[in-house]
């Protein structure tokens, strides 16, 4: 499939695999190769979503149970990139059993500062607590060359940065 002279690359279906047996499995082979190429790259982040405790499931994912418990209090997700505070930054969360397929936040930030692509988040319409942090995460997690968003929720962004323009609006 050609669209706008590119072609696609499949990917595999699982986002994780078990680090054990990562080297060995053709399937959590990442396209290292295809990061490169990228000219734009799209991202949205997510909140965490949570279960009701009685359900027995931390998050409302597919993820096996310890990995999903694992990445239960992060800030947000961008794909299968889990976001955590990092002192005073934002940082990529991983898991002792599990390897990420997808590409990976320091992918992204090489993307971004190496001037040849666009990445852009593009986030709002719900304006929600948790996905104004998720967004927030992802922003200060220095994924994105541009912020696709309305007036509100970009400053609702903002304020969590910085608190005292709460004061203003």
């Amino acid at each position: 499939m050609k669209i706008l002279g590119g072609h696609r690359v499949t990917y595999p279906a699982s986002a994780f695999a078990l680090r054990k047996d990562a080297r060995k499995d053709p399937l959590a082979k990442t396209p290292e190769a295809d990061w490169k190429e990228l000219d734009v790259l799209l991202l949205s982040a997510a909140p965490i979503e949570r279960r009701p405790a009685d359900s027995g499931v931390a998050l409302a994912t597919a993820l096996p149970a310890d990995l999903a418990e694992s990445y239960a209090d992060c800030l947000g997700a961008i794909g299968t990139i889990y976001l955590e505070r990092h002192g005073d930054g934002v940082g990529q969360r991983s898991h002792h059993s599990y390897e990420q397929v997808g590409i990976k936040l320091e992918q992204i930030r090489k993307l971004r500062n190496g001037g040849r692509a666009k990445v852009m988040l593009v986030n709002g319409a719900e304006k929600n607590e948790d996905r104004i942090w998720a967004c927030w995460a992802a922003l200060k997690a220095k994924t994105a060359t541009t912020f696709v968003t309305d007036k509100d929720f970009a400053w609702s962004v903002l304020k969590r940065e910085i608190p005292e323009l709460g004061q203003v609006a």
